[in-house]
């Protein structure tokens, strides 16, 4: 989904993948996306959600979902990531992670996130100092800040683009990160193909994340420290594009 965690088994999924399926980074270069919409309405863009099916090595080991809810002038956003891999038929890894984050005005004000990495639990907490300008990050022992209208390590709001530090929403840290724009190319969805762009994150995150035309996040890959390659396959991208080509 960043920052130096602890390295995983060799039958685990890295760490690292997953925080990198869970992260973005900044922007060097992208004349096709619309960028500048900070106030994004991820309901008109997704729908109500948007899903992924996660396949390590061609095999489907999990999803994670993202649940959009309109609550007056706030939204809402609901993150569950479930990703489990067997081994001759036994359990060797599980994963999860649920986050909760309430936005206002294009600007992140609260966050909470709970994460079970294998056993290894962890609490993350994220809370607005509008009076300091900053946005305090608690990661279960010790409290930090960043400068308020960063973003968090989530993938649907393509203004994360812009920047370049990322709340890690898995450990409560703060993560340096930048992009560069590959190029645009066709990639296979769960529901047909879509021209995307792809982008290759470097600094704490070693990732390819891919974009359509109209900004929606739609492909996620990397590779996990045992060698395997984790993919994100969009599993709602196509039911998006019906839905915005009805209105």
């Amino acid at each position: 989904m960043i920052d130096t965690i602890r390295t995983c088994a060799a039958a685990k999924l890295a760490c690292q993948g997953l925080i990198a399926a869970l992260t973005f980074g900044m922007l060097t270069a992208n004349a096709g996306l619309a960028l500048h919409e900070e106030r994004l309405d991820p309901l008109a863009l997704y729908g109500e959600r948007l899903a992924f099916d996660v396949w390590r090595n061609g095999e489907r080991v999990g999803e994670h979902l993202v649940v959009f809810h309109s609550d007056g002038d706030a939204l809402k956003v609901r993150t569950q990531v479930g990703i489990e891999v067997k081994v001759l038929f036994l359990k060797a890894y599980r994963f999860t992670h649920s986050s909760t984050a309430v936005w206002h005005d294009g600007r992140l004000k609260s966050l909470r996130a709970m994460t079970d990495d294998d056993g290894d639990r962890r609490e993350v907490t994220v809370e607005a100092d509008d009076e300091a300008g900053t946005l305090r990050l608690h990661d279960g022992q010790y409290w930090n800040s960043v400068p308020s209208g960063t973003f968090p390590s989530n993938h649907w709001h393509v203004g994360v683009l812009h920047q370049h530090i990322v709340i890690n929403t898995l450990t409560g840290e703060a993560s340096d990160v930048r992009i560069i724009r590959l190029g645009e190319e066709m990639i296979e969805t769960a529901n047909g193909t879509l021209s995307a762009t792809r982008y290759a994150y470097s600094g704490d995150i070693d990732t390819e994340v891919w974009y359509d035309d109209r900004g929606r996040w739609v492909k996620m890959r990397f590779r996990a420290e045992d060698g395997s390659t984790i993919e994100y396959r969009c599993r709602t991208c196509a039911e998006s594009a019906l839905s915005l080509s009805r209105q």
